[in-house]
């Protein structure tokens, strides 16, 4: 798949508005692929286009955050990764799995400061 998605993002160019769906399934394809691959830098761009592409879509805002808290977790960032889950909360307050992550993610991080 990720032939044909490079094609695609290099055929879109600067079109960016006019496929922006387009650019979203590729953007998370290859955001995960590169967690895949233990490329985080990589990984964190990619979703970070993600957010750029729309900030009004919240399932993108979403999904983006949740890589990146991924990331967070996979690199043992845990201020990092409650930050982005503290962001799914502000987009969708109603998730109760995000908020006892939160709640977790506080409990390590106040244990680590001890």
């Amino acid at each position: 798949a990720a032939p044909k998605f490079e094609a695609m993002i290099n055929q879109i160019g600067s079109e960016t508005d006019k496929y922006k769906n387009a650019l979203q399934e590729a953007y998370s394809y290859f955001g995960y692929y590169n967690i895949t691959k233990k490329e985080f830098d990589a990984a964190k761009e990619w979703y970070n286009k993600i957010l750029a592409l729309d900030a009004n879509n919240k399932e993108w805002q979403i999904g983006a955050y949740s890589g990146l808290a991924m990331i967070a977790s996979k690199e043992k960032n845990w201020v990092d990764a409650r930050t982005y889950y503290q962001k799914i909360l502000d987009l969708d307050p109603s998730r109760k799995d995000i908020k006892q992550g939160v709640e977790d993610l506080t409990k390590v991080i106040n244990a680590a400061q001890k």
